[in-house]
This record gives structure tokens, C-alpha cells and sequence, in this order.
């Protein structure tokens, strides 16, 4: 035994990805299904064990592409999970992350020990193995937190997009249109989206189309929305805890 080891049992530790899409409608949510047992069948988040000199964020990335196809740079730690129980092969604890994946970029096959992966609807996701419906669930009450206090969808919506659009998003999230409403107009009166040309091509009508600031988007994300009352000038932000 060198100086360096430890004495103490050590669990599997693996990485499993959240990646979110939305269809101009409904938010959806990327799965596999899995060739390998234990859930042999079911479906599941992307995900697997990580190297032994690999970094958590790496390997995120690397059996996101494997299983899915898919290759994402930008993935944010969301939490971890390691209840006793929740892989009948033994003591694991899961690093979970997440990101967006724009809908014209989509597309997706299943690898490595996925038997295939597709996208689902939020209000449609099948029986979940291991303990990925309690993550998928506690994702989805972290996002709606998550839009009311900091920028959300620039990785979701085009360059250019009318009003209709970013209401149905934070609608798609929120499952709530009023307040779907209610923080579409937030966002354009704290700068988050300025008013911009329409697209050349294509009908327009007369709505009014938007894209995003992101100078202000970065401000925002670094500082967190003011609170409801406070002044669009204030700088006071929410309880949320800010991100290092």
C-alpha cells in the first residue's frame, strides 16, 4: 500500500447528461436505451463510468457523444447523486450535467452500449432506470427556478426571433403561459433582447422580432435578475446563489 492509498471503500463514480431541446413548442429531453443490463430495454440518461485519469466534465462529453452522437462543449455541473441503492450492480455516486442543444441539431444515434437515442417530450418521457426520473424531475424544478432570476435561451432560440417564440419557450418551461407572458416582457424591459430586423427571407408579418443582448445577457447571468419591485436600475439580486 503507498502513502497514497486510502483504507476506506470507494464507490463507482459515474457521469450522466441532461440535454435539453426545444421544438418551438415543448422542451424536450435527450434519451438512450439501454443494450446492457442491469434495465436492460429501459430507457435512461446518457451517461456511464468515468476514466480513471479522466476529468468529470470530459467524460461527460465523451459518453454523451458515444451513446448519443452528439458533441457538446458547453456542459454545467447540476448536482450529484449517490443514495446506497440506486444501481443494483453496487455503490455508485453520479455526477450529473447538463446543457442545450439548439432543435436543427438534433440529430442523434445511439452507440457504444446504447441501443438507440431519441428526444422526448417533457410531458411524454417514458419509465426512467436507476434513479433518472428523480433527476430529470429535480432538473426541471431547478429550471424553473433557474429562468426567473438569470438570462435563459440563447443556445435554444435562432439569432432572430419574434416575441411569440421567447413566450412559448419560458411558456415550454414554466407550463404556465401568463407567466410565460409575464417574463417574456421582463426580459425585453431589462435589455436581455432588443428589438432587431426581421429575417430577410421567409414570412414575417408584422410581429416584432428581437435577439438577444449579450453583453447584457452576461451581466444579468453574472449578477441575476433584480428583484420584482427593486428598480430596473438596481443591482440587487435574487437569494439564488451565484455561480464561481
Amino acid at each position: 500500500m503507498t502513502p497514497y492509498t486510502y483504507e476506506y471503500p470507494r464507490p463507482a463514480v459515474t457521469v450522466d447528461c441532461l440535454v435539453g431541446s426545444f421544438d418551438g413548442h415543448r422542451m424536450h429531453i435527450l434519451l438512450i436505451q439501454r443494450d446492457r443490463e442491469p434495465f436492460q430495454g429501459s430507457w435512461a440518461l446518457p451517461g456511464g463510468f468515468i476514466g480513471i485519469d479522466e476529468p468529470l466534465e470530459e467524460a461527460a462529453r465523451r459518453e454523451l457523444a458515444e451513446e448519443t452522437g452528439l458533441k457538446m462543449e458547453k456542459l454545467a455541473q447540476f448536482r450529484a447523486y449517490g443514495d446506497p441503492g440506486r444501481d443494483p450492480r453496487g455503490r455508485t455516486v453520479a455526477v450529473v450535467f447538463y446543457g442545450f442543444c439548439p432543435w436543427e441539431n438534433r440529430q442523434v444515434q445511439g452507440g457504444d452500449d446504447a441501443r438507440q437515442a431519441n428526444w422526448f417530450p417533457w410531458d411524454a418521457v417514458p419509465p426512467l432506470a436507476f434513479d433518472h426520473e428523480v433527476i430529470l424531475s429535480d432538473f426541471r424544478g431547478f429550471l424553473r427556478r433557474e429562468v426567473k432570476v438569470v438570462p435563459f435561451g440563447q443556445e435554444l432560440l435562432p439569432k432572430k426571433f419574434p416575441r411569440s417564440l421567447l413566450v412559448e419557450l419560458y411558456t415550454a418551461v414554466l407550463g404556465d403561459r401568463r407567466v410565460g407572458e409575464e417574463l417574456a416582457a421582463r426580459v425585453v424591459r431589462l435589455g436581455v433582447v432588443v428589438e432587431t430586423s426581421p429575417p430577410a427571407r421567409g414570412k414575417v408579418g408584422k410581429e416584432r422580432w428581437y435577439r438577444f443582448d449579450l453583453r447584457q445577457y452576461r451581466v444579468w447571468q453574472k449578477e441575476g435578475f433584480p428583484l420584482v419591485g427593486s428598480g430596473r436600475g438596481s443591482r440587487k439580486t435574487s437569494t439564488r446563489r451565484k455561480r464561481g
